[in-house]
């Protein structure tokens, strides 16, 4: 371990911390996305030496990016091209700022909704890929901002034991391979239902299981892949695979 790397952790840890308290900012104050998703960014990249060393500026955090990106094992244009991103969060932005308006404020009998509402837009904004770096933990914040604005526990992003990796990048990818929102939707129930356990409301854990057992359905009963413009409209004026 290089001797700086105990300072880089503090320093993302400090960086998480004032993310945090903006989402909660977010909560409270309805700030529009278009305002807080940047400014996030600027805040989870402050100070970092990695974004520096990927060679990422000039473009700076909290700036959307204007070049292409591409990921190993995927097409060219699995995520938005650089000149699509501004239009394309122009839109994300607008929309999530709606969806917030007109959440539920109590989660029982709204929990398939709701949880369908935040797969989409958290899958959304991952193949958008606003930024050059970043991009997941903006996305769990923005997951966040849903679930919480509709009267849910802030969940924990946990790694399965014995895979050594993240359970939620296992379901972008299930849902990249079939077009289906409801690997996500699933994880997400798993979660929220980890949050609740052992509470005595009865009936919202069954909720959450009658919506898991939807969703798989949903999955067992599929025949073919779904286009990505099926889980966000805003797909439907992108080139994206």
């Amino acid at each position: 371990m290089s001797p700086d790397k105990p300072s880089h952790q503090l320093q993302e840890l400090g960086n998480e911390f004032k993310c945090q308290k903006l989402v909660n900012q977010w909560l409270g104050d309805h700030i529009p996305s278009s305002q807080i998703i940047p400014h996030l960014h600027k805040q989870l990249m402050d100070g970092s030496d990695d974004y520096a060393k990927k060679g990422i500026l000039p473009v700076p955090p909290g700036v959307y990016r204007n070049i292409d990106v591409a990921t190993d094992g995927e097409p060219a244009n699995y995520y938005a091209f650089g000149l699509d991103v501004a239009p394309a969060m122009g839109k994300y932005t607008k929309d999530l700022d709606n969806l917030l308006r007109n959440l539920p404020r109590n989660p029982i009998g709204n929990i398939d909704s709701i949880v369908e509402n935040a797969a989409r837009y958290y899958y959304a904004f991952e193949r958008i890929h606003p930024f050059l770096d970043g991009n997941g933990r903006i996305g769990r914040m923005i997951l966040k901002r849903i679930l919480r604005g509709a009267g849910l526990k802030d969940l924990v992003f946990r790694s399965d034991l014995g895979k050594g990796r993240n359970a939620h990048l296992d379901a972008i990818k299930a849902v990249n391979r079939s077009g289906n929102i409801a690997y996500i939707e699933i994880y997400l129930l798993d979660q929220i239902g980890l949050r609740y356990m052992g509470e005595r409301d009865e009936n919202f854990s069954l909720e959450i299981q009658r919506a898991r057992r939807k969703k798989t359905d949903n999955i067992q009963n599929q025949k073919y892949p779904y286009p990505v413009t099926d889980i966000w409209e805003g797909f439907k004026g992108l080139d994206i695979a």
